[in-house]
Parts: C-alpha cells; sequence; structure tokens
C-alpha cells in the first residue's frame, strides 16, 4: 500500500507539474511581442502625418509592436485611411517622389483589409525577384479608432510582395497570384476613382 500511494504523489505531482509548465508557455506566447521582419531602413506613416515625400532610402514599414501584426496584415475593420503611390525607384537609387496621396474611407479601406487578409500565408515570406529592375511601390496605411495606424508596404509588380514589417505576402505561386489580382484591382479602382 505504501508503493502505491508513492506512484500515486509522483503522478499527480507530475500531472501539477505539466500543467505548470502548459501555463508558463501559454502566458510566454500572449505577452511575448512579435518579431520584425528583416528590414534595413523601415518608414512609419501614419493617417495623420500624411505620406512621405520620397521612400527611395526605405525598405519596408515599421509598425508598433502588436499581438497580432504576425497573423494578418492588418486587422479588419479600419475607420479609414490613406495610400501613398510613389514614383518608380530606378536600380541608381533614384526615383521614389510621392506621385500621389489618397485619402480614403472606411468601406473602401476594409475592401483592402478583407482582399489582403485573403491572400494565402502560402508564400509569406521575404523574397527577391531576379530580372526586376525598377521598384513601384504604395505604403497603405490603415486607421483605427481603438489602436495606432498600421502601415503596409506593397510592391507593385508580377513579383508583388505586401509586408506590415512582421508578416510578408509574395506572389509565388498561381493561388497567391489570383489573391494578389483581387487586392490590386481593388487598389487600382480606387486610385483611378480620386
Amino acid at each position: 500500500m505504501g508503493l502505491t500511494r508513492r506512484i500515486t504523489r509522483l503522478a499527480i505531482l507530475a500531472a501539477l507539474l505539466l500543467l505548470l509548465a502548459v501555463a508558463v508557455s501559454l502566458l510566454t506566447l500572449r505577452t511575448s511581442k512579435p518579431k520584425p521582419l528583416p528590414s534595413v531602413h523601415p518608414i512609419r506613416l501614419t493617417e495623420k502625418g500624411g505620406c512621405a515625400l520620397n521612400v527611395a532610402q526605405f525598405d519596408g514599414v515599421k509598425n508598433p509592436a502588436s499581438d497580432s501584426l504576425d497573423k494578418t496584415l492588418v486587422p479588419m475593420n479600419p475607420k479609414g485611411g490613406l495610400v501613398c503611390r510613389f514614383a518608380s525607384i530606378l536600380p541608381s537609387g533614384s526615383g521614389g517622389a510621392i506621385a500621389s496621396s489618397v485619402p480614403v474611407g472606411s468601406q473602401d479601406m476594409r475592401r483592402l483589409a478583407r482582399d489582403l487578409d485573403r491572400i494565402s500565408l502560402y508564400g509569406s515570406q521575404p523574397h527577391t525577384c531576379p530580372g526586376i529592375s525598377r521598384r513601384d511601390i504604395d505604403v497603405i496605411v490603415f486607421a483605427y479608432s481603438q489602436r495606432e495606424d498600421v502601415d503596409v508596404w506593397f510592391e507593385r509588380s508580377a513579383c508583388s510582395f505586401a509586408s506590415n514589417g512582421y508578416l510578408a505576402r509574395s506572389r509565388i505561386t498561381a493561388r497567391v497570384s489570383a489573391e494578389f489580382d483581387v487586392f490590386v484591382t481593388d487598389l487600382e479602382k480606387l486610385i483611378a476613382a480620386r
């Protein structure tokens, strides 16, 4: 009977230690901040601050740390936002000046957020596009009532790339390419209408 009691106590102790380990792991996951993607010179824009004059020296966006930006490019239900379209950046580093600044209402920004959310995680890694001699950049600023604005760096090309600084989507497969096409079509309609 003494041996059975010891085994029972050890089993209970092991179960409690396992539960404690799981609780600590969950707490660590909830309190840890996501790690930004590699970027040498990120830019931060806000709806209130408006578009930058030039993005030639930048290579991405910098958003405040958030518990969700490593899971989705942008949170749903923005209250509005801004599309900053820049002139092409040439291999020499010239270009990149602001071409247009388009304020956008909540309905259109929600459509863009939905489009970005539908782009598959498959292919969400930093990339290079061989043979691309220029970069066409948009920085899309999603504004919210209850959180800080979220910027998305969007490279428009045959090898499209969208990133919030923590998560990226690349046009690398036919499925992802079709999902990008929906986003690009809605974005281009929005800019053309202004």
